[in-house]
Parts: structure tokens; sequence; C-alpha cells
């Protein structure tokens, strides 16, 4: 059951601390809200709000949801590391293929991505230059036209770089677990920087 967000990342800090590096990961808010639902059932409470004032305001009340949440910390600690070592397998497998499209489908849909868009935008402007010099007075007219194609076509280059976002950053995860590193999010990759310095 999902919660607000806010409050579900309060409780679960508060009461998982020995997740703390997951809560920044793409899991993170699913993490939370595991956590949170555990939490509120040991306490019986219905309002996340609440319960995270509760714990807020109240050391031996968390000392004791701490204790009682080692157990389900153990579980999920395994559950993710079970998941990392799944990602890697795949990885592996990836990489280990002798079919070159296996091992190189995100590199080969971004670079057909990127073609495609740079093909567009070239006839997108070569058609307003044509438009403007040769039939200008058919160039309202041209230039709607195109302008309806291309709305019309945005739904379907939504997906096609919503495709790519995700190849992008599934290879960079996958390079992290390749080098024995957690995957973590960008908000936790800034946050760490941030801690560096100070």
């Amino acid at each position: 059951m999902p919660f607000p967000i806010l409050a579900a990342m309060g409780i679960a800090k508060l009461v998982a601390p020995r997740l703390g590096r997951l809560f920044g990961g793409d899991k993170g808010e699913e993490i939370a809200n595991k956590v949170t639902g555990i939490a509120m059932g040991m306490a019986g409470q219905q309002d996340p709000q609440a319960l995270l004032n509760q714990l807020q305001g109240n050391p031996e009340m968390l000392a004791e949801m701490q204790s009682k949440m080692a157990e389900h910390e153990a579980t999920i600690l395994a559950e993710e590391t079970e998941r990392l070592v799944a990602v890697n397998r795949t990885m592996q497998a990836e990489v280990a293929s002798s079919d070159p499209y296996v091992r190189r489908w995100r590199p080969t849909y971004g670079y057909l991505t990127a073609f495609a868009w740079f093909i567009m935008m070239v006839g997108t402007t070569a058609t307003f230059l044509w438009a403007a010099i040769k039939t200008p007075e058919q160039a309202p007219v041209i230039i709607a036209a195109v302008g309806t194609a291309m709305s019309q076509s945005s739904m379907l280059w939504g997906i096609a770089l919503a495709v790519l976002g995700v190849s992008v950053h599934s290879r960079s995860k996958d390079k992290q677990v390749a080098n024995g590193q957690t995957p973590g999010s960008a908000f936790a990759t800034i946050a760490g920087l941030f801690k560096k310095r100070t």
C-alpha cells in the first residue's frame, strides 16, 4: 500500500536505519512503503504522519520499534542482495553472449533514435526553408501541416525517448554492479558529493 512519500521515508529512516542505502535506490520508495506498513502494523497506527510524529517525540518507542524491525531489515536486505545478484547475472550473460545484438542492443537503439531525431530535425528545417523561399504563399499551410505532423508523432517520440532513458539508466547500474558497487539514485549520488565536501 503506498503512503505519502515524505512520511513513509521519515518513518522508514527512523525505524530501519540499516536500510538507509536502499532508500536512495531505484526501489527506495517501494522499500520505504514496505517498512512503513510493517511499522504501522506494529504500532497499531493508521496514520503515517501521526506515527512519524510519535516516533520523533518518543525515543523509547523508537528504540523498541527499531529492535522489532531488525528481523524485517535482514529479510529486506537479503531480498535486495538477491535482486542485485540476478541483475549481475543478467549483465554477465549479456556481455558473454555470442550474439552482438544481445550485447549491443542498447547502444544500437540509442544510435538509431539519435539518427531518426536528426533526420526529422533536418527534414523539418528543410521544409520550412523550402516553403519560405520557393512557395512563400503556401508557407502558412505547409508550416501548419508540419506542426500537425510533429504533434501527432510526439507520443511516439515520448515512448522512444523514455525507453532510451531507461536503457541508459539501466546500463549505468549494470556497470556499477560489475564494479561491485550498489546502484543508487541521482539524488543519493548528489547527497554523497555534498557529504564529502563537508
